[in-house]
């Protein structure tokens, strides 16, 4: 069974209150009744994925996919400053020396942490000189995730996130052409910031 630690839809549920009143009315429609079910969840319990599924779609919903991305990212940058998460960064210098591809190598352990049954997350890349790319890979994942791409979006924001923690400009590209065989694919690029 694919399930979530009820806190990532706890917090994403808090980080929506950070959005214009407009955007976050429009969350709250488009979250509906699962608002109840994520505050009536204990914080590290582990709830059905179908929960975060919800919320995702109902993001998406409200703020389309390039606004529930950025979401996201804000979501991630704000989550790595918090005690469960700030060890990532931490432990990203300790094991791969730091960098972007370092941090994006923490992924399937942070991924780890918050889902079971959401499929097998892998990341491979290269980096020299600031500059790199990779992709992010997850199988194995139930047809509950397959059938939203919502969901796949988080991840997105949270590489779009960890540029801004190296940065450096980067780009991101979510490839769902085989859902139907349990994958999904994120291809990522980045070199230096020109700011």
């Amino acid at each position: 069974m694919a399930q979530v630690r009820a806190s990532w839809p706890k917090l994403t549920m808090a980080h929506a209150k950070q959005l214009p009143a407009a955007q976050r009315a429009a969350v709250w429609t488009e979250v509906g009744d699962t608002r109840r079910v994520v505050r009536e969840a204990a914080l590290l319990a582990w709830v059905d994925a179908g929960v975060q599924v919800g919320v995702s779609e109902g993001l998406v919903r409200a703020l389309g996919s390039t606004g529930a991305q950025e979401f996201w990212c804000s979501f991630m940058l704000e989550a790595f400053g918090r005690a469960l998460l700030k060890p990532v960064l931490l432990g990203a210098r300790a094991l791969y020396g730091g960098g972007t591809l370092g941090y994006l190598r923490m992924a399937p352990r942070v991924h780890n942490l918050v889902a079971r049954g959401c499929g097998e997350m892998v990341v491979e890349g290269a980096e020299l000189d600031g500059r790199g790319s990779g992709v992010i890979s997850v199988r194995r994942m139930p047809s509950l995730l397959t059938g939203s791409e919502a969901f796949s979006l988080a991840w997105c924001g949270a590489a779009s996130a960890v540029f801004q923690i190296s940065g450096v400009r980067g780009d991101v590209r979510l490839d769902i052409s085989e859902f139907d065989r349990g994958r999904v694919r994120i291809d990522v690029e980045w070199g230096p910031d020109r700011a």
